[in-house]
């Protein structure tokens, strides 16, 4: 750059040469200066300008208000805009005296811009010198900070040409209201045909460089799109305006078509060669979001077996590379994943694919030396793999356990560092061994051919040291006895010993000291021998030696000194001529029914008494009870035979209760009922337990049992089938009538409001009442006396008023049901975890049988109980802890069965509370040690420590949770018997006391204390 600047002793310009490079450049040098540009890069094609007219042609101080750029002076940022210098033709080389520099275009144009600053407010009018490289022409677009691009159109002349002229409006184009700022001035050709060379801001308006310019017409864009105008984030439209000479988008490009990628509204104007751009109408872009497609695991690196989550950034759908499609999928093999994450607009994202590693694990599987189910006492050994390091549940790193202990148990199996695995739960089981005992049903010593009843308990199934099985076995020999007790889990244990002695028998013997056939008036004499004490059959005698002058048959029973007794070979002293002994016979069974007889007949010898008829016919007829008998008698009144029979008077039916069915319109069904009763008559002629009524009448009914004996007749009056609303009360039936309760029953073709029974004692005069729905027809009523009459009635209670039936009564059971009858009332009590008690109504019977088992087994077990002894229950045992069980009860009588009853059911109780072994050890004179086991954790132990001789209790209480315990029980007295047992309490149930254990305490030992003269007693 050359400052040629001379003020004051230059002229305004004048020309000179100097060299630049190795060219000799001839230029024109300013007063006021100029800056010189040279470019000889390219040797055919050298650039040189200088800015001249770009201010006034004074000094600064004295510059004007216009502006004058040479077009080269711009911000040249795009290499599709060269400046080129252009001379005339013939000009000598280095020749700048005439000369124009230039903007021209390569390919599409870009903005040509320059900066100036007013320096007042002030309008300005824009003179553009361009031309077209060919008549193609196009137009230039002329903007100015903060106002409305103009265009200045047709610009179509291949020589240098002013324009100033807006192409739309054919007014030159003005700038208004310049402030003193700085603006930029921005021209953009159409197209590369255009060339610029100057530009003039002045606030001359009446100015006109080019006369003949004339201004350009309008016309309409239209825009077409390469497809749809709505699409995914990644995607794009082509948007393609039709034809024209230079263009203008509004997001600044200015080539014909754009592609759009960015949401918006786009526009286009298009020159047209006329000078005015057409705006096209505004094309809609809407670019959808696509979704974010990332991949969350739980783990990268997982072991073989495991699996990890891999869970999708949100979406509407997924689809991974394995086919899946939620958003969270659980892998568990090696490999590499992706997803394809689609969103709410349809669009798509995928996910950089995630690697998943597979690592191996250890083998964890162990094995078991046995059985993992085995009795106290027992174990079993769990083995883990080789090569590994282990961790068992319990504590233990060894590759073996020996267990002996029930619960559950597992091992993690570690292979140096590698993934660990935790093996199958082994659960053991160690099963409780019985607890075995037997008993004597009688005395251990006893009598050759006598017997005892062993007993064993504590298990489900037995063996003797005999080699029998069962729970009872009966003894007949001397020896020592006991049994193995098997429980439900097949666990054994060993009971005490029983000895048992076997005393020898006498031997009986009857010798005959005379005749053996006598004559009238003549003995002889009997002796026996064997014994230490005699009793003779007939006569019962007891010397040794007895005299007889009678036909018989006699024998002696000897007992010797050890208490056994033995019965002679009987002795037969007959008469000569003498009847043949008596002997009482009956039609049938030695029992009649009440209000009959029973004919008895005697049968051989002669001359009969009876007694205690005193009768002495040969047949008498009995109307009562109780033991006859009948003596023969010789001439001489002696009695030679005698004979006896026990008369039975059989059970009489209950009269049969009656029970209501109804059928609607239809019919009643009468149900008769009679514990003992195995027929029916009904004065319908039917036999069976139920008859049906379909019209109101009267009908009877009467039970026979299995004795042929017949009740008492049953009246019932049906009515009508047809329903009845808030009717008087009828059809009044008591039934299932026990000592304490009762059903009643009325006519269930009635209905009310509410029903009201009203039931009393005539003895009391207290009315008793119960309350029950008004479609109800049966109620039960307890807490009645037994043996008592009440008397009852029932209203019927509606808004329309009360309607009261007639007066009805029963009475309650006050004694047994008859022999033969169905036991009923059933109910079970005392029941713990082994054992409970079937419960009856008293019921006369010769034995019972009881059968139960586990609801659902089809295996029962039985128990046969005396019927005398229990008569209203028996013991239900070898029970499994907290399992329900069902059971049925029949009678025998007379040779009799009943049928079995309904079914009672009952749980029994769990083993929480309950104990199992219970031993004393320790004794002193005050203390002693109690242990015990427990079936089950428990809370709380209680421990009853009764003195026997007083009978004072002393009870223990403390909380436990072992399986086992211990206590020692202090502050005892000695030389003193007591029995202590045990129970517990877990959850809030109370378990059974256990079997007492007696113990004594021992003695006070006596010392002398050393140097006491006078000999006191001291105690340890």
């Amino acid at each position: 750059m050359v400052d040629a600047n001379t003020i004051n002793n230059a002229p305004m310009a004048t020309f000179g040469k100097f060299k630049l490079g190795n060219d000799s450049l001839n230029i024109e040098f300013r007063r006021q200066g100029s800056v010189y540009i040279y470019d000889a890069s390219v040797p055919s094609a050298k650039v040189f300008y200088q800015l001249d007219s770009w201010h006034q042609y004074e000094h600064p101080e004295r510059w004007s208000k216009d502006f004058q750029f040479e077009a080269e002076v711009f911000d040249n940022n795009n290499s599709v805009a060269k400046i080129k210098t252009e001379v005339p033709s013939g000009t000598a080389p280095g020749d700048y005296k005439v000369y124009t520099s230039y903007v021209s275009y390569s390919s599409t144009p870009t903005a040509v811009e320059y900066n100036f600053t007013p320096r007042s407010s002030q309008n300005y009018y824009v003179w553009v010198r361009a031309r077209s490289k060919n008549t193609t022409g196009g137009a230039i677009s002329v903007n100015v900070t903060g106002q409305t691009a103009k265009s200045l159109g047709c610009l179509t002349n291949t020589t240098w040409q002013w324009y100033s002229l807006d192409a739309c409006s054919g007014q030159a184009i003005k700038i208004s209201n310049l402030n003193n700022q700085e603006y930029t001035l921005s021209l953009l050709a159409s197209n590369s045909n255009i060339e610029i060379d100057k530009i003039l801001l002045t606030a001359d308006g009446g100015l006109n460089l080019n006369p003949n310019q004339t201004p350009c017409g309008t016309s309409v864009a239209n825009v077409s799109t390469s497809g749809s105008t709505n699409f995914c984030q990644g995607g794009n439209v082509t948007l393609t305006a039709a034809a024209g000479t230079s263009y203008s988008w509004t997001n600044g490009q200015t080539t014909q078509a754009i592609t759009v990628s960015q949401s918006g509204s786009y526009s286009v104007s298009v020159n047209n060669g006329t000078g005015c751009a057409a705006v096209s109408a505004p094309i809609q872009v809407t670019v959808n979001s696509a979704p974010t497609a990332n991949i969350t695991s739980t783990g990268n690196t997982i072991c073989q077996g495991q699996t990890t989550s891999l869970t999708s950034s949100p979406g509407s759908s997924y689809l991974w590379s394995n086919g899946a499609t939620t958003q969270t999928i659980q892998v568990n093999n090696a490999g590499s994943y992706s997803v394809v994450v689609s969103g709410s607009t349809g669009c798509t994202a995928s996910s950089i694919p995630l690697n998943i590693t597979v690592t191996a694990t250890a083998n964890a599987t162990v094995t078991t030396s046995g059985s993992t189910t085995f009795c106290q006492g027992g174990n079993v050994t769990l083995s883990a793999p080789t090569g590994y390091t282990y961790n068992w549940s319990n504590g233990s790193t060894n590759r073996q356990i020996t267990v002996a202990s029930a619960g559950n148990y597992s091992v993690v199996v570690s292979a140096n560092g590698a993934c660990s695995a935790t093996s199958q739960i082994i659960p053991v089981t160690v099963n409780s061994n019985p607890t075995a005992s037997i008993s004597a049903n009688g005395n251990t010593t006893f009598c050759q051919g006598g017997s005892v009843n062993l007993t064993a308990n504590g298990g489900s199934s037995y063996v003797w040291s005999t080699g029998q099985s069962g729970s009872t076995i009966t003894v007949t020999s001397t020896g020592s006895y006991s049994a193995i007790a098997t429980a439900t889990n097949g666990c054994t244990a060993t009971s005490n010993n029983i000895n048992l002695t076997v005393a020898t028998n006498p031997t009986a013997a009857v010798t005959v000291n005379g005749p053996t056939v006598l004559n009238t008036g003549q003995t002889t004499t009997l002796t026996a021998t064997g014994g230490n004490s005699y009793l003779w059959q007939p006569g019962g005698q007891t010397t040794s030696s007895i005299i007889v002058n009678s036909a018989g048959s006699y024998s002696v029973t000897a007992t010797n000194a050890s208490g056994c007794t033995n019965t002679s070979s009987a002795v037969t002293i007959s008469m000569n001529n003498a009847p043949s002994p008596v002997v009482i016979t009956t039609a049938g069974a030695a029992e009649f029914c009440a209000g009959g007889n029973l004919q008895l007949s005697a049968n051989g010898g002669s001359n009969y008494i009876w007694a205690p008829t005193g009768q002495t016919t040969p047949t008498i007829t009995v109307n009562q009870p109780g033991t006859y008998y009948v003596y023969s008698r010789n001439s001489s009144g002696l009695v030679t035979s005698k004979d006896s029979i026990t008369v039975k008077m059989a059970p009489t039916p209950m009269n049969p209760w009656i029970s209501i069915t109804y059928f609607p319109n239809t019919a009643y069904q009468l149900n008769a009922f009679e514990p003992s009763a195995v027929t029916y008559n009904w004065s319908t002629g039917s036999s069976t337990s139920s008859v049906n009524l379909t019209t109101a009448q009267l009908v009877t009914v009467t039970a026979t049992n299995a004795f042929g004996c017949t009740s008492g007749t049953t009246s019932f009056q049906s009515q009508s089938v047809v329903p009845q609303t808030c009717a008087t009360p009828n059809m009044l039936t008591a039934y299932n009538l026990s000592d304490t309760t009762t059903m009643l029953g009325w006519n269930p073709s009635i209905t009310a409001e509410k029903f009201i029974i009203r039931y009393w004692q005539n003895s009391t005069g207290v009315v008793l009442t119960k309350e029950v729905g008004g479609n109800i027809s049966t109620s039960r009523i307890n807490n009645l006396q037994p043996g008592t009459v009440y008397f009852w009635t029932i209203e019927s209670v509606c808004t329309s008023g009360v309607k009261v039936s007639a007066i009805s009564n029963f009475k309650t059971l006050g004694t047994p049901l008859f022999c033969g009858s169905i036991p009923q009332h059933l109910s079970t009590t005392n029941i713990n975890t082994s054992r409970a008690t079937a419960t009856w109504y008293n019921t006369t019977a010769d034995s019972f049988m009881v059968k139960y088992r586990p609801v659902g087994s089809v295996i029962y077990q039985y128990r046969k109980f005396d019927g005398i002894s229990n008569p209203t229950s028996g013991i239900m045992g070898n029970l499994i802890p907290n399992t329900t069980y069902e059971w049925q009860v029949k009678s025998f009588c007379s040779g009799y069965t009943s049928p079995y009853s309904q079914v009672e059911y009952f749980t029994s109780r769990d083993t929480c509370g309950s104990m199992g072994t219970v031993t004393i050890a320790s004794v002193t004179a005050s203390t002693a040690t109690i242990t015990w086991t427990n079936l089950s954790p428990m809370d709380t132990i209680k421990i009853r420590l009764v003195h026997i001789t007083n009978g004072s209790v002393r009870n223990i209480v403390f909380n436990a949770n072992s399986q086992n315990g211990s206590y020692q029980i202090k502050a005892l007295r000695p030389n003193t018997t007591y029995y202590v047992e045990v129970k517990g309490k877990c959850g809030g149930t109370a378990g059974d006391w256990s079997a007492p254990v007696i113990f004594s305490t021992s003695d006070i030992t006596l010392k002398t204390v050393e140097g006491n003269t006078n000999h006191l007693i001291g105690y340890p």
